[in-house]
């Protein structure tokens, strides 16, 4: 059996009793005939060749074309930059806060030392000063570490932009390890040979992404091409009949 002919054994559900599809081969008379099948008693199985070429077709939809990239690349960056944002401004508001804290125990020490503020006044200050530092370095020990510089995110972004611009190439030219990690990130749940017919099997947001943008690009680019198909003759040319204005 040519696992190159069932790339996507083991991602497809049963329509029927909702199982994982196996995959084997039939012996005809002059070729093998691959089928995507259930193990059930349910007897639901469909060619592998018409269930690929689904999938191909699918997959067509959800390559970042040249006009889209732009925006690809601007929408994911303003999406990392928002989200480390965040945990930039928590860290640097746990450790100002620590800071503060930890100068409150010393101002308390030395009004102890003066004789500004009795012994009870200051123990209550540092326990309660240090059981805060405590959970403020907790708080920072658990947050995530951003070490990745944005140029490197752009560099990164952009190789991955270049492969998603020929993803279908890529699938069609590549053995099947790499078509079944396409389809791995493409598919974050098992999906039906129905759900690619009518394309609403579940995507990762990456490909929604592309999609939307795609489909809004694509939108704008027919509605411009309607108005200047729409636009008025200003004014008929000469002829029999004197042009008027």
């Amino acid at each position: 059996m040519s696992p190159a002919m069932l790339p996507l054994k083991g991602f497809l559900h049963c329509t029927q009793c909702n199982r994982i599809l196996c995959g084997s081969a039939s012996k005809g008379r002059n070729n093998y005939y691959y089928y995507y099948h259930c193990s059930s008693a349910c007897g639901y199985r469909k060619k592998a060749e018409e269930v690929n070429k689904a999938f191909v077709d699918e997959l067509k939809m959800y390559v970042l074309n040249e006009d889209s990239k732009d925006v690809f690349k601007i929408a994911i960056m303003d999406a990392y930059i928002d989200a480390t944002k965040g945990e930039t401004q928590n860290k640097t508001n746990y450790i100002v806060e620590i800071t503060e804290l930890s100068n409150r125990i010393t101002k308390a020490r030395e009004l102890l030392l003066t004789g500004d503020l009795d012994g009870s006044d200051y123990k209550t200050i540092k326990t309660e000063s240090e059981h805060r530092i405590a959970v403020l370095e907790a708080k920072l020990a658990e947050a995530p570490v951003t070490a990745v510089s944005l140029v490197e995110v752009e560099r990164l972004l952009d190789k991955a932009i270049t492969k998603l611009t020929q993803i279908d190439v890529i699938y069609s030219n590549f053995d099947t390890y790499v078509q079944r990690e396409v389809i791995g990130s493409m598919y974050p749940e098992k999906f039906t040979f129905e759900n690619l017919q009518h394309r609403t099997a579940k995507v990762d947001f990456l490909f929604q992404l592309i999609y939307q943008i795609n489909s809004s690009l694509r939108e704008k680019k027919r509605r411009a091409s309607d108005r200047k198909t729409c636009l008025p003759i200003l004014a008929p040319e000469a002829g029999l009949e004197p042009a008027t204005l």
